[in-house]
């Protein structure tokens, strides 16, 4: 059976939505970034012999709370391409735009919920929003799939 060919423009409400929630979380990851330089300036914590020298310190790479923004910034990079990457294919796979848009929008929540839950060491919902956003990118990663076979 022949279908339809896929606009990729912001016109087309799936790519529309799937764009709109990848600048959402794109947003998110790099004001991770940012989050931790500022709170290294507040603290006076440099991982940098360049930046310590500036104020007269030493590098300290023990700051709980850096480490705390640190690690969740790394979570977000270990997690956060594959729902680019996923999402994007899936998007190709011509799904219902209602649940797309649902998957894009559920997983850019529980990436939300799983920072926050993170920086303020709320373990649960930490775990259970993780687990959310895995499942969302195993369905679509499975209807990927499925659309191919």
């Amino acid at each position: 059976m022949l279908k339809s060919m896929i606009t990729l423009t912001y016109s087309e409400p799936l790519f529309a939505n799937y764009a709109f929630y990848v600048a959402l979380i794109t947003l998110k990851l790099i004001s991770m970034s940012a989050l931790t330089s500022v709170v290294r300036l507040i603290n006076m914590t440099f991982a940098n012999e360049e930046d310590a020298a500036q104020f007269n310190k030493r590098i300290n790479l023990k700051d709980p709370l850096v480490e705390r923004i640190r690690r969740a910034h790394l979570n977000d990079l270990e997690n956060i391409p594959a729902f680019w990457i996923i999402g994007f294919l899936y998007t190709l796979s011509y799904p219902s735009v209602f649940i797309a848009t649902m998957c894009f929008r559920v997983y850019t929540v529980s990436r939300f919920i799983h920072t926050i839950s993170y920086l303020f060491g709320i373990g649960r919902s930490r775990g259970m929003s993780y687990i959310v956003g895995l499942v969302v990118l195993i369905f679509m990663t499975l209807n990927v799939i499925v659309a191919l076979i």
